[in-house]
């Protein structure tokens, strides 16, 4: 029952500080509710995130970095970060797009969408949009 109420607790406090999400109107996490998170990525969300017990609380999170998806492209197409580090991905293109890897995968995000993701271990990921697999990028975790 505390892992329920912290996780709600989590989930209000982020989506405050995220502007309430996007506007797909997407507010599940992962196909996860506060009742049932998401076992496998219950960091990953168009809306917000909501940490696993071995992951900082989001209070903690202190390094944030953007990658803009824009003309068909990944801005940054390499972004290399440090460990800890919140990952969003904004799609300023008309068309929609998706962030897919062997670690996370967004689904289908509309013009305007956001994806966030922390990275937590040290690794490089390699990622494409899952509807236009030749728009590439590569996160380095440091």
């Amino acid at each position: 029952m505390k892992k329920i109420i912290g996780s709600v607790a989590i989930l209000l406090a982020l989506l405050s500080i995220s502007g309430c999400g996007s506007s797909s109107g997407d507010s599940t996490l992962n196909g996860a509710t506060p009742d049932n998170p998401a076992p496998n990525n219950p960091v990953q969300d168009k809306t917000s995130v909501l940490p696993k017990e071995d992951q900082p609380p989001v209070a903690d999170i202190k390094n944030f970095a953007e990658i803009n998806i824009q003309n068909d492209a990944f801005a940054p197409a390499t972004l290399t970060i440090k460990k800890g580090t919140l990952v969003t991905w904004t799609n300023n293109d008309s068309a929609a797009h998706a962030i897919k890897s062997n670690l996370f995968n967004s689904g289908e995000l509309a013009k305007g969408d956001t994806y966030k993701f922390l990275f937590n271990n040290p690794e490089t990921f390699d990622y494409s949009c899952g509807i236009h697999p030749t728009i590439t990028g590569k996160i380095i975790v440091e």
